[in-house]
This record gives structure tokens, sequence and C-alpha cells, in this order.
């Protein structure tokens, strides 16, 4: 189940690394997210899906 809480600051310091690294979503904003490393570092992720008015499929990796 994916982890989720309010991204505030305070929130966010208080992510502690674990075994292996995991992702934590805002609960507020869809698609923001931070990701938590064992090496303690994290990464801010934002993941959208965005509608093309034509109506085609996007092709991954291409642009």
């Amino acid at each position: 189940m994916p982890r989720r809480m309010r991204l505030s600051d305070g929130n966010v310091a208080r992510l502690r690394p674990e075994a292996g690294e995991y992702t934590v979503w805002d609960t507020r904003v869809a698609g923001l997210g931070v990701r938590v490393r064992r090496a303690g570092t994290g990464r801010s992720s934002i993941s959208t899906a965005v509608a093309d008015p034509r109506g085609a499929a996007p092709l991954a990796g291409r642009r």
C-alpha cells in the first residue's frame, strides 16, 4: 500500500531511512511525492498525466 501524508516541512524532516528506499505521496497535491533513500537523502518527485488535445497516446522517451 502506498504511503501517504501531508508533505509539510516538518513531516518531511521526520522521514527516516529504512532498509530500502521508499516513496511517500502527498495527500493534498496529487502526484507529488518524496523518495527517501538508505543514505538518508531525499528527492522530490512529481508524477503527472497530461491529456493530448488530439487524443493521441504519448510515446515513452520521445518528444
